[in-house]
This record gives structure tokens, sequence and C-alpha cells, in this order.
């Protein structure tokens, strides 16, 4: 069988959209700061209505998508994203522009619900897994590419980020447009929030979906504490406070987890999505120790293998979650599981956070714990799907 090269870049590519409208816009700021004469404190909702918009269609679109037709919903959602992204290059006053990212954000977050609802829909556990450790690579090749283009964007003007933002939701409608085919979804009965919430509750409460969504966010929430902690290690036990330098650690690390992703999408047809979720939590588990006990020449290795083992969990996992709703229902299934890690990952990574760094001893007590716990659940989901748990 033909590997299907041409959805996994389509699909990545998607999966992408709101990371890389994340780091277009970060560089920007002071430049943008400086433009409207505003605040830092102010410029803060340039993040944070991006991050509540993106929520809020990881919610919609799902549930949108199994009654109304995937390739529909990512046609709107994609217009949506054009449209808020002109709008931001465009504005002309602070008010606009945190409107626009609010929009920017809501239409973005059809690029990674849909993708992964798309994979699970076309493909078995195992070969949707593969697919995803792809797409994973692919958006960590994205993301270093945005991270570095941005601040050159930048330097020309502040605007440019935003159009290039633009410009990439056009070519990925007209791929849409050619590529993707309905799925056929059509649910004769309104779109109604009531039921939209009611379909998420039902598809938290399945027992596979349930363990291995929280597996899937308990390494979010541990990838949210390591991006946000990583600098001040840096700082604190190497001396380090180069910023480009930081940057030039980050990729490295970024790096890490591609090579797990693919590692993932090699092995997981013939060991299984099973296997792969055992070997990741292994090795996060074994980082964790490594960086407890380990002398201080040991924390940049440690630090690897954790990245290893987070792109291998996390395409993994995305896969078994939603692999129990590959009918009707996958888009909601979908949302509820982007739902999931950001919720419960951020409310990990602020808990690990406010702890002391103790030269990353509390980072790796964390891991540490939080991977037994992951492990824990793995076994329940693998004893469901056993005995063969359908959704509900």
């Amino acid at each position: 069988m033909r590997f299907p090269w041409n959805k996994v870049i389509f699909l990545s590519t998607a999966a992408a959209l709101g990371v890389i409208s994340a780091s277009l816009c970060a560089p920007a700021l002071p430049a943008i700061s400086k433009y409207f004469s505003a605040e830092f404190s102010a410029l803060q909702f340039i993040i944070s209505l991006f991050l509540i918009g993106n929520a809020l269609g990881q919610f919609l679109c799902g549930p949108l998508s199994d009654q109304l037709g995937q390739r529909r919903i990512m046609l709107l959602g994609l217009s949506l994203f054009i449209m808020a992204s002109a709008g931001c290059a465009l504005s002309e006053n602070l008010f606009f522009l945190l409107a626009c990212r609010f929009f920017q954000g809501m239409g973005s977050a059809v690029g990674p619900v849909l993708s992964r609802a798309i994979a699970a829909k076309l493909f078995s556990q195992d070969r949707s897994a593969q697919v995803q450790s792809y797409g994973a690579v692919g958006v960590g090749l994205v993301s270093m590419l945005a991270i570095f283009s941005s601040g050159y964007l930048t330097l020309l003007s502040w605007r440019s980020n935003f159009w290039l933002a633009a410009l990439l939701g056009v070519l990925m409608l007209l791929w849409t447009h050619l590529t993707l085919k309905d799925n056929g979804t059509k649910r004769l009965r309104p779109v109604s929030l009531t039921q939209s919430f009611k379909e998420i509750a039902q598809t938290v409460r399945h027992p596979v979906f349930f363990n291995y969504a929280l597996c899937h966010s308990i390494t979010y929430g541990l990838m949210y504490a390591y991006i946000t902690l990583f600098p001040f290690i840096l700082i604190a036990i190497f001396h380090e406070n180069n910023p480009m330098q930081v940057g030039v650690y980050s990729a490295y690390m970024i790096a890490c987890y591609m090579v797990g992703a693919f590692f993932a999408a090699r092995l997981v047809l013939r060991w299984t999505s099973q296997r792969m979720v055992t070997i990741g939590i292994a090795l996060q588990l074994f980082s964790g120790a490594l960086l407890f006990v380990a002398p201080l020449s040991f924390i940049l290795p440690a630090l690897i293998v954790f990245n290893l083992s987070i792109g291998i969990i996390l395409p993994v996992t995305s896969a078994s979650a939603l692999a129990p709703f590959a009918g009707d229902s996958v888009g909601t299934a979908s949302s509820a599981l982007g739902l999931s890690y950001r919720m419960v990952g951020s409310l990990l990574s602020i808990c690990i956070c406010q702890f002391p760094l103790f030269e990353g001893k509390s980072l790796a007590l964390a891991i540490t714990g939080l991977s037994l716990l992951s492990f824990m659940l793995y076994q329940r989901s693998t004893q469901e799907q056993r005995k063969g748990a359908l959704p509900p």
C-alpha cells in the first residue's frame, strides 16, 4: 500500500496553523508596542485573546464538522483565519488588532482539531498514529522555520508577520478546496451549543478516551512546564543568559522531539500503538529519574530523552484516544481532546512552575510522578480496549 504522503503534508501543515500564528506574532510584540504606544500589560492581550479564541474554536469546530462535514468547516475556519490575519496586518488601533487576534485564534483551531479527526476517520489506529507522528515531525519543522523567519520579517515591519499568516491561510484554503473531500456527514438537526456540551461530556466519559486523553494531557502539562522553565534552567545552572544561545538550545530540543516522533512513525505499525506508548512513558520516566539523581552535567542529556519521549507519546496517544470514535463523532472527540490537553496541561504547568527550581529537581519530581500516573492510566486503557469498550 502506497503511503499517503500528500495527506501527511496537508494534515501537518493544517495542524501547525496555530503554532505558526503564535510564533509569527511573538517577535513582533516590541514593534507593535512602539507603533501603538502601548504598555506591555496591554500587549499581553494579543497572546491571551488569541488563546481564548483558539479554545472557543476548538470547542465549536469538532461538533460542527460532525454535523456539517469536515470540508465545509475547514473552509469556513480558514476563511475566518485569512480575514482575521489580514485585519491584524491592516490594524490602525490596538482594539481592532486585539479583536482580529481573537478571530484569528478561532479560525486557526480548525487546523489541529480537524487534522486529528481526518486522520482518525481515514486510517486504522496504528496507521493514524503513524500519520500523526509524521505530522508531528512536520509541525516541529514548521515551528522552527516560523521561529527563525519571524525575527527577520519583523525587521521589515510587524505587519509582514500577519501578511505571511494570511498568505499561508490562502494557500491552505486552495489546497483544502482542491484535495479535501466531503466526509459525507449530514446530521439533520440544528447546531446547538448545549448539544455540543453534552456530546463532549459524553465523549470524555468514554473509558478508553478518558485514560488516553489524560495521559496525553499530562505529557502536554509537562511539556508546557519544561518550555517555561528551560531558559531559567540554562541561566541558573549554565549561566547562559544570551537569548540567541537559549534559542539555539531550544531548537536542539525541538529537533529531539522530531526525532522521537519520527521514531514512532517508523515503528508503530510493526510494534503497535500500545507498545509505542509504553516505550514513550518509559523514556519519560527515565528522563525524570536521570534529571533528579544525575549531576549537573547530565541535565541536558536528561532533557534530550524527555523531548524524545514526548515526540513518541503525543501523536500516538492522540490517535489512540480517537480510535473508538472513527465514525460520525470523531470531530467531537477531537475537540474534546484539544480542550482536555489545553485545560489539564495548563493547570499542571502552572502548578509545577509554582515550586522553586532547585537546579531542575522540581521538574524532575513532576516528570517522575506524573509519568507513573500516565503509566497507570495507560494500563487502564489497554484493559478497556481488551474488553472491547465501545462509545456510549
